[in-house]
């Protein structure tokens, strides 16, 4: 196989993954309970952050990420934190 079609291969396939994931995609409203045992993990300028936090506590979710931000709050085993190569290992990606 030509490395043109094993590039047409995997660009099909990424857009049908990403199409699942945004077909499973759904607005949440975070209660303030969680927002407020999220909030002291990161700085004040860091209000996204904590949204993404409090979600994943909300609904019991795994954050993946690369981002550092998380590492304390990971580490204080308030929610599951994966690096990006773990998720792709996880699922068989």
């Amino acid at each position: 196989m030509t490395s043109r079609k094993r590039s047409g291969k995997s660009i099909r396939r990424f857009l049908v993954d990403t199409n699942l994931f945004i077909a499973k995609t759904e607005v949440m409203d975070v209660a303030e309970k969680f927002l407020r045992l999220c909030k002291p993990y990161f700085p004040e300028d860091q209000l996204i952050d904590i949204y993404h936090a409090a979600t994943c506590l909300q609904e019991s979710a795994v954050l993946i990420t690369n981002d550092r931000h998380f590492d304390r709050i990971n580490e204080e085993k308030i929610i599951e934190v994966w690096s990006i190569s773990k998720a792709i290992e996880e699922f068989g990606i």
